[in-house]
């Protein structure tokens, strides 16, 4: 041997990793070690003949088959066919997959059936189990059947006892029924278990009181119908109709009278009251409970046909001035000096502007004191923090005056700095707006703004506007 070769440290390590494997695989204790073999003298010279005879064995896939002997001869050819492939870790080795069989007992095998039947997850009217047939015989049972219903198994169970003519076994059997008393509690429960549309059973002082909201109730022959008192029949239900008086606001009612759905007919509300829109020759109006509090009258109504002439003439019309057209001046922080010169930038100028706003709904609060809601029948164009004029309401206590608004949840509604106790429908919105400005050219802006004139609604006609700069014959004039 060479004995001062630099590999000697890596040879001797081989040396003593097959002694251990040797002996790991023979079961004989190593009689001789790396010393030995090295430097000598052997301890045995029979040592390791015998013992590398039966560790070869054990590692050869051809005297011994299982699955690490399989990787090794694997491995072994993949050396063989890659000399020159230096081997690390990661290195990706080719091998062969290999089924291996194992021999079960009975009780085993019935297991592994069970185990694969509940992982296949069938339907819940399938019910299939393996058992022991009391004579250790595999039997594989389906319960709940039907008749016609199917069960088999493949050729390739035919080992624990199954042939050809098992593969496909049809069911058999017969279906008896067996009568059975219930008690008066069990036969309102079985009546109420198909959950029959409107139909319903109680016990009530020990009898079956069979309950319909239905029309009809009718009822088929059956066996028990002597027992608990009932024959074959259709039974008609009683009715009663009963009319009750409901508090509709204006909305409600031309809705109810839109979805009668009347020809020719359409119904309205202009500020609370109810137009009606007839477009044929005849409109009936009958007696109702209700014409009294909509301003109509029990009549037969006939259209006018006739050709008219609609003209304005001005002497037989009386001049009235408009109480919703006026403004307020309003001065702010006057002091102990009451000379207007020194105030003039502490006021403003609110003037009513007439949108055409009616009120559909005034509601109460939620809680006591809280400001009342307010409906319209249109866009309110009003803001938090703007004052409006409210008149003609009818709740209770009316609404009419000047408020504050407080909220504005959408374009429809809004809140008031007003306590009510009764909702009311009726009324009409009149917005203030601020109509003093810095200089002409605002004023001017104004004529074009939606929150002041809108399609010939809002400032009135001849309204003044407050202008603080303005020029008077071109020649600026500072009143602010």
């Amino acid at each position: 041997a060479n004995l001062g070769a630099t590999w000697r440290s890596q040879a001797e390590n081989l040396i003593q990793a097959d002694l251990d494997l040797i002996e790991d695989l023979s079961g004989v204790a190593a009689t001789e070690t790396v010393t030995t073999i090295v430097t000598g003298p052997l301890n045995d010279g029979t040592f390791p003949t015998t013992q590398v005879e039966v560790a070869n064995n054990a590692l050869d896939y051809n005297v011994n088959a299982t699955i690490n002997t399989q990787n090794l001869q694997d491995f072994v050819t993949f050396v063989e066919g890659n000399g020159s492939t230096a081997i690390a870790t990661g290195q990706a080795v080719t091998v062969t997959n290999r089924t291996e069989y194992v021999s079960d007992n009975l009780a085993a095998i019935i297991v592994k059936i069970n185990t694969a039947i509940t992982n296949a997850a069938l339907p819940a009217t399938v019910d299939i189990i393996a058992e022991n047939n009391g004579s250790n015989a595999l039997r594989i049972r389906r319960f709940n059947n039907l008749v016609d219903y199917r069960l088999g198994v493949e050729e390739s169970i035919n080992s624990v006892g199954f042939d050809s003519g098992d593969r496909d076994v049809t069911t058999s059997g017969t279906t008896s029924t067996v009568g059975e008393n219930l008690t008066l509690s069990e036969v309102v429960e079985q009546i109420n278990q198909p959950g029959i549309a409107g139909v319903s059973a109680a016990s009530v002082s020990n009898r079956v009181e069979i309950r319909s909201t239905n029309q009809q109730l009718q009822v088929g022959a059956s066996t028990a119908l002597t027992d608990i008192g009932l024959s074959v029949g259709t039974y008609n239900a009683t009715s009663n109709t009963v009319s009750t008086p409901v508090d509709l606001s204006i909305g409600d009612v031309v809705q109810q009278i839109n979805t009668a759905a009347i020809a020719n007919l359409t119904a309205s509300q202009v500020q609370g009251v109810l137009i009606l829109t007839y477009v044929g020759e005849t409109l009936i109006i009958d007696n109702g409970t209700a014409n009294t509090a909509l301003g109509i009258t029990a009549n037969t109504y006939f259209s006018n046909v006739d050709a008219v002439s609609n003209s304005f003439n001005s002497s037989e019309w009386d001049f009235v001035q408009d109480p919703a057209n006026f403004n307020i001046w309003i001065v702010d922080n006057i002091g102990s000096n009451p000379n207007p010169l020194s105030i003039t930038t502490n006021y403003q100028v609110y003037q009513t502007a007439d949108f055409g706003i009616g009120v559909t709904e005034i509601c109460v609060g939620n809680e006591s004191g809280d400001d009342a809601e307010i409906f319209v029948n249109g866009e309110h164009q009003v803001s938090p923090g703007d004052y409006v004029m409210i008149i003609g309401t009818n709740s209770v206590p009316n609404a009419d005056g000047i408020h504050l608004v407080t909220r504005t949840p959408s374009a429809s509604r809004f809140f008031i700095d007003e306590f009510i106790q009764e909702k009311g429908n009726v009324g009409k919105i009149i917005p203030l707006r601020k109509v003093r400005v810095s200089n002409t050219a605002e004023a001017e802006a104004l004529l074009t703004n939606s929150d002041f004139v809108n399609d010939g609604r809002g400032l009135p006609v001849n309204s003044y506007i407050y202008v603080d700069n303005y020029s008077l014959n071109g020649t600026p004039q500072n009143r602010g």
